[in-house]
């Protein structure tokens, strides 16, 4: 007699026939383990990727960074004109500044190189470069003397190195060096005036692909390169794509160049993408990156404006903030002593050659307020031979006159007066008139034709009018004869005559000048009446514009007209 097998809790049986069937939790099949499986090693392979990937962009950025801090601690260097030095309290001329080296090797072969491609799309020089790869580097030349250790100083003992700081690492990261990205050269770009300034840096790094790249697998590093940049708080001109036959020297690089629209063109770093065609037959050559950088970035600002500061300071002798320079404004620029001041007094002084004068224009405390509350004024100064003493400006100027309003109620503005000494025309008998003689100032001889001044325009836009006055300034009863009839005048014509060239007079009645601007506003008449009494006939006379007036004339510019 058969009999069923124990029933178990949590399991159900179901007869079928004689047999009995059981279901329950009988494990995974062959199949189910096979599909998780799978799915694992898929998980992994994904995961393998992306880890590969996290690792490839950390070795790019790695490499690029690497690449930039070399870029940047080079440009630092260029852009010093003096460098600190650790054995001295004064600063050295930058080698690649210092002038008359030219009979030193080092100078001559490395620091005074520079290349003549001053455009960026002008072909590269194959001449004057700086390699910065293998036995033919100059990178040490660059170096602070302690990187030297037991190698040899490249510059024989020509140059002192021992630097304050160093400008670049003393090696190149390993990276930079056996990576895919590594530097090739540099080049100075020289400028069309000054024979050793340098007025852009090009670095050219070059791409080495392993087996396994592509040959423009360089456009994976852009990313890379755009962030170290960033971090470094510089930025290139221009970051153009080069080549070469494969295998050639550096001195082969040439920028390729598009021609779209009839306009030539450099392939940008990170555009390869769109230049495709250009680029076919990529096995064929080696490939690599020329990044522009202009010079004065970071120590000086740039006169066209693309180094944007709002404060320059100099650094003095004793190492304390000198003089400083601060946009307060978007309209002001504004000058003041820096913490090694001891006067605080703040000036721009001119040294056009040294051994001459130097004119200085500062600030000059004075002991009282002015008219309008200043505590302090500018004073021109000249320096020589240790003694100040008050300097000469040539200029046009415009004064307030206080004491006087215009139309509007503003006060006067006027020029500084110029002055000028003149005599009439006329001898005796041409003056000589009747009593009753009227005068006509357009026709009548003797008169004085003075030049209207050319007027500024006030700040403000203010219109500003030509002014003249005259004065006497020497003036004669002139008789014209003597008591035996003889021709006797005077002539005032010669300030320094005066009292020789004086002639017979009689009585002066009274002198009437009269200051007239012609028509044509381009020139003003001076006339003037002189009433005689001669003594020897006893008749009243009118001297007309006579040699015997002498004047002083007085023009300026004013906002009141005449």
């Amino acid at each position: 007699m058969l009999y069923p097998p124990p029933i178990r809790e949590g399991v159900q049986t179901l007869s079928k026939g004689r047999y009995q069937v059981r279901k329950g939790n009988s494990g995974f099949s062959l199949l189910e383990v096979i599909i998780v499986l799978a799915l694992i090693g898929m998980m992994l392979v994904m995961l393998a990727n992306y880890k590969k990937k996290q690792i490839d962009e950390a070795g790019r950025q790695i490499t690029a960074n690497a690449i930039v801090q070399e870029m940047y601690g080079f440009l630092k260097f260029v852009n010093e004109d003096e460098v600190a030095m650790d054995n001295s309290a004064k600063p050295l001329t930058n080698p690649l500044y210092t002038k008359d080296k030219n009979n030193i090797d080092s100078y001559k072969d490395v620091y005074y190189k520079r290349v003549s491609n001053t455009g960026l799309l002008d072909s590269l020089s194959t001449t004057d470069y700086l390699s910065w790869k293998g036995t033919d580097s100059k990178r040490k030349y660059f170096t602070r003397k302690g990187c030297d250790g037991s190698s040899a100083d490249p510059t024989q003992g020509q140059v002192d190195r021992t630097f304050e700081q160093d400008y670049i690492r003393c090696e190149l990261p390993q990276i930079a060096v056996n990576g895919n990205m590594k530097f090739d050269r540099v080049d100075l770009v020289g400028s069309a005036t000054e024979s050793l300034a340098i007025e852009r840096v090009d670095f050219i790094v070059r791409f080495v692909p392993d087996a396994k790249s592509e040959y423009l697998f360089f456009e994976n590093y852009k990313p890379a390169f755009d962030q170290a940049l960033t971090n470094y708080k510089i930025s290139y001109k221009q970051a153009a794509l080069l080549r070469r036959t494969k295998g050639a020297t550096d001195k082969d690089w040439k920028i390729i160049l598009t021609n779209k629209s009839g306009t030539d063109a450099a392939i940008d770093f990170g555009t390869v993408a769109s230049h495709t065609s250009d680029l076919t037959n990529s096995q064929n050559y080696d490939y690599a990156i020329r990044f522009s950088f202009e010079t004065g970035i970071g120590k000086y600002a740039k006169s066209d404006g693309s180094t944007g500061v709002d404060k320059m300071c100099w650094n003095m002798n004793t190492r304390m903030t000198g003089p400083c320079i601060e946009a307060n404004n978007a309209d002001r620029l504004q000058i003041y002593s820096g913490t090694g001041s001891t006067t605080n007094k703040p000036g721009l002084c001119w040294d056009s050659n040294e051994g001459k004068s130097l004119p200085c224009l500062a600030v000059s405390e004075g002991d009282s307020t002015g008219v309008n509350g200043d505590d302090q004024t500018m004073h021109l100064t000249t320096e020589k031979d240790n003694k100040t003493v008050t300097g000469t400006l040539m200029a046009n100027i415009i004064v307030e006159n206080t004491g006087n309003v215009d139309s509007d109620g503003s006060p006067e503005l006027l020029t500084v007066p110029v002055i000028e000494y003149r005599a009439f025309g006329n001898d005796y008998d041409s003056a000589k008139k009747d009593t009753d003689y009227t005068g006509n100032v357009d026709s009548e001889s003797g008169t004085m034709k003075v030049n209207v001044q050319k007027c500024p325009v006030a700040p403000g836009g203010r219109e500003m009018y030509p002014r003249l006055v005259a004065a006497i300034s020497s003036v004669a009863a002139d008789a014209g004869t003597d008591s035996d009839g003889g021709k006797s005048e005077s002539d005032f014509s010669n300030q320094a005559k005066n009292r020789t060239e004086l002639g017979v007079v009689g009585r002066l009645a009274g002198v009437a000048l009269q200051v007239n601007l012609n028509g044509d506003a381009t020139s003003w008449t001076v006339s003037a009446t002189s009433a005689i009494y001669d003594n020897t006939s006893g008749d009243g006379i009118n001297l007309i514009n006579s040699k015997s007036v002498s004047v002083v004339l007085t023009s300026w510019c004013s906002t009141i007209k005449q």
